[in-house]
């Protein structure tokens, strides 16, 4: 993976994402930890029906993101960097995880941080001008 290769996949971030995906971003950013119910809460406050268009687009945005490498549920790591394994988890209710669920905390992936560091703070034009990018 070269400088070149990251620059090119990060303008191509920045062309398929929409501002609701950088409002996350930036959250996450800010909140290292924070879930998709706070994430909802503090962007838009009251959380609408699961069943809701609303709901839909929010979970699709945080999907786009999941998906895409820049964000990740956080995991436990070792002393090393190793991802630990996650025992199985059963809930006894009948209903699936919420769109704004109060539990699992979200985290920038290593890429989404050097995203956020060169598209979204103001280091960006120093590295754009000194690299010769435009």
């Amino acid at each position: 993976l070269c400088a070149d290769d990251v620059v090119r996949l990060f303008l191509d971030w920045i062309e398929i994402y929409h501002e609701l995906h950088f409002a996350a971003i930036k959250l996450i950013n800010d909140n290292p930890g924070i879930t998709r119910g706070a994430i909802w809460d503090q962007l838009y406050g009251d959380r609408p029906r699961e069943d809701s268009a609303e709901a839909d687009l929010f979970k699709l945005v945080i999907r786009d993101l999941s998906t895409g490498g820049v964000i990740r549920q956080h995991r436990e790591t070792t002393y090393d960097g190793q991802f630990v394994k996650r025992r199985g988890r059963r809930t006894g209710s009948g209903t699936m995880k919420s769109a704004f669920d109060d539990v699992e905390p979200y985290v920038l992936t290593g890429l989404g941080k050097w995203f956020v560091h060169y598209a979204m703070e103001d280091a960006a034009p120093q590295v754009a001008d000194n690299e010769g990018f435009q």
